[in-house]
C-alpha cells in the first residue's frame, strides 16, 4: 500500500484550488492589517498632536466636511471591496463549480461517524480516492439525525451535511498521503472524536482496489474476514459500542448476544430478535442509562444477519474477536489521544504517533529508546520522561494490561 508518510500540513498544496483559496485569504489578511495601521498610527499621533492641553476647546475650529477627504473614504473603500469581491469570488466559483465525469462517492454523515460508500459497492470508514482525479461527494445523514460538516483543512474544503438533504463537494488530489477529516458543526457528546482521514493513492492502486474484494486498498480479502466484523467497522458502529467492555456512548458488544438487559421496557434477553429491533429500530427497547441518539439503519436482512451473527459467536464475545491494533486505535480516538498526536508526523500538542515504536527521543532525563517499557510509562506516567521541546500537560490514563498492550500494538502499525 501507498506511503502514508505525506505532511498533513496546513500550507500543502494539497488540491488543484488551494493556491487560488490561500491567494484570497492572503490579499485580505493584507488589505486588513493596512487598514488597521491606517487606523491605529494616526489615532496615536491624534491623540498626541490634539490633545485638549495643546488644543483648547474653545479655540478649536468647526470644521462641517471637506469634500476630498469625504470623496476619498468612499472610493477607497469601494476599490478595496470589488478587489475582496474579486478574489473571493475567484475561489469561490472554484470551489462550488462540480466538475463534469467526476467518480462520485457518496458519503454518510451520523452521530458520530462517516461512512464512505463506492460505486463498485466497497464501503469504508476512511475515504479513499486517486491522485489526480476529479471526486465529488455526495454527502447526506439520516432524517433523524444532526447537521454535520465535514472539513478536510489540507484541501481547504467545508461543506455542511443536512439531514434528509443532499449536499455537494468536490476536490483534485495532487498530493498522495492521508489528510484530516475532521467535523466542523457540534453534533453531539462525541462531536470531537468524529474523526477519518482522507487516503490519497496512486490510479493504478485505486483501479486494482475497485477490481478486488479487499476491505480497502493494501488490505485483507473481504472473504477472509467475518462480514458482521466487516460491517461493524465500516457503518461506524464502532465509535459508540466498544469491543472490550468499555462504556462509550451506547453498550459494549463485548458479551452482547443472550445477555439480560434492564430496559424502559423492562428486562429483555438480548437474543437475535432483540438484536434486529435495536439495529433497525433502536429507540424501541432503550438500555437504562443510555440515551435514545443511535439512528435506525437500512441494512439487509443478510447484513443484519451477519451482525447477529458475529456477535453471537464465542469468539466474539472476547476482545480477542477483534486484532489487538483495532482495539488500540478504538481506545486512542475514544480517549482524545489523537486530539494532541498525529499520526502522519505533523507535529501537535505531543509528539507525533507515527514510527513512535522503536525511535530514539530525547527527554528531560536524557535520550531513550521508545520501546514498550518506555511507552507504557509515558501513558501511565507521562510527566515522568518528558520529550524534549513539549510540555508535561498529558493527564495520566489508567488503562488496564490488556488496554496498554492493544494500544502498542496499534503504535507499531503507524
Amino acid at each position: 500500500m501507498t506511503n502514508m508518510s505525506a505532511v498533513d500540513g496546513f500550507w500543502s498544496n494539497a488540491t488543484d484550488y488551494v493556491a487560488g483559496m490561500d491567494n484570497a485569504f492572503l490579499i485580505i489578511h493584507l488589505i486588513v492589517i493596512g487598514l488597521m495601521l491606517t487606523v491605529i498610527l494616526p489615532m496615536f499621533y491624534f491623540i498626541y498632536k490634539y490633545s485638549a492641553k495643546r488644543h483648547p476647546k474653545e479655540k478649536t475650529e468647526n470644521i462641517t466636511h471637506n469634500v476630498p477627504l469625504e470623496i476619498a473614504w468612499t472610493v477607497i473603500p469601494t476599490i478595496i471591496l470589488m478587489v475582496v469581491f474579486y478574489y473571493g469570488f475567484l475561489s469561490l466559483k472554484d470551489v462550488r463549480t462540480m466538475p463534469k465525469d467526476a467518480e462520485v462517492i457518496n458519503v454518510v454523515a451520523q452521530k458520530w461517524s462517516w461512512t464512505f460508500k463506492y460505486d463498485g459497492g466497497k464501503v469504508t470508514d476512511k475515504l479513499y480516492v486517486p491522485k489526480g482525479e476529479d471526486i465529488v461527494l455526495h454527502m447526506t445523514a439520516p432524517d433523524n439525525d444532526v447537521i454535520h460538516s465535514l472539513w478536510i483543512p489540507a484541501f481547504r474544503t467545508k461543506e455542511d451535511v443536512v439531514p434528509g438533504r443532499t449536499t455537494y463537494m468536490w476536490f483534485n488530489a495532487n498530493q498522495e498521503g492521508a489528510f484530516d477529516i475532521e467535523c466542523t458543526e457540534y453534533c453531539g457528546d462525541r462531536h470531537a472524536y468524529m474523526l477519518s482521514k482522507v487516503i490519497v493513492i496512486s490510479q493504478n492502486e485505486y483501479k486494482e482496489w475497485m477490481d478486488s474484494s479487499a476491505m480497502y486498498p493494501g488490505g485483507p480479502e473481504l472473504s477472509s474476514e467475518p462480514r458482521g466484523k466487516t460491517l461493524l467497522a465500516t457503518n461506524g458502529c464502532l465509535s459508540c459500542h466498544s469491543m472490550d467492555g468499555s462504556t462509550l456512548v451506547g453498550p459494549s458488544f463485548k458479551g452482547m448476544h443472550n445477555r439480560k438487559v434492564a430496559t424502559n421496557n423492562g428486562e429483555l434477553v438480548s437474543d437475535a430478535t432483540y438484536l434486529k429491533n435495536a439495529i433497525l429500530d433502536p429507540n424501541k427497547d432503550i438500555v437504562n442509562g443510555y440515551s435514545p441518539m443511535m439512528p435506525p439503519y437500512s441494512l439487509s436482512d443478510e447484513d443484519v444477519d451477519a451482525i447477529i451473527e458475529y456477535l453471537a459467536e464465542p469468539e466474539a464475545k472476547s476482545s480477542s474477536a477483534v486484532s489487538p491494533a483495532l482495539l488500540g486505535e478504538q481506545l486512542a480516538k475514544t480517549n482524545g489521544c489523537l486530539s494532541c498526536h498525529s499520526i502522519n508526523g505533523a507535529t501537535l500538542v505531543g509528539p507525533s504517533f507515527q514510527g513512535i515504536v522503536g525511535r530514539s527521543v530525547k527527554t528531560n532525563n536524557g535520550e531513550m529508546s521508545s520501546d514498550e517499557h518506555y511507552l507504557k510509562t509515558s501513558i501511565l506516567d507521562p510527566s515522568k520522561d518528558v520529550v524534549d521541546g513539549f510540555s508535561p500537560i498529558m493527564p495520566p490514563s489508567s488503562f488496564n494490561d490488556e488496554q496498554m498492550s492493544q494500544i502498542i500494538a496499534y503504535l507499531k502499525t503507524l
